[in-house]
C-alpha cells in the first residue's frame, strides 16, 4: 500500500486471501501481486467516517 511515492504497508495474505490495514483518509495506490506473479494496480480513495470499512478487490 503506497501513498504518493511512500510505501506505507506490505502484507501477505493467509489461505483465506484476506489482509487488513488501518488507514487514515486519503488516496492510496494498492499493488497486488498474485500467485502467478501478475501485478495488479488499484487506486483507492478512502474517505469514510465509519470505524470499519471493507474494500473488496
Amino acid at each position: 500500500m503506497r501513498k504518493g511515492r511512500q510505501l506505507l504497508l506490505s502484507e501477505v495474505t493467509g489461505p483465506d486471501g484476506i489482509v487488513a490495514f488501518k488507514l487514515v483518509n486519503g488516496i492510496y495506490d494498492c499493488i497486488i501481486v498474485d500467485r502467478s506473479g501478475t501485478v495488479h494496480k488499484y487506486r483507492i480513495e478512502f474517505n469514510d467516517e465509519l470505524i470499519d470499512t471493507v474494500i473488496e478487490i
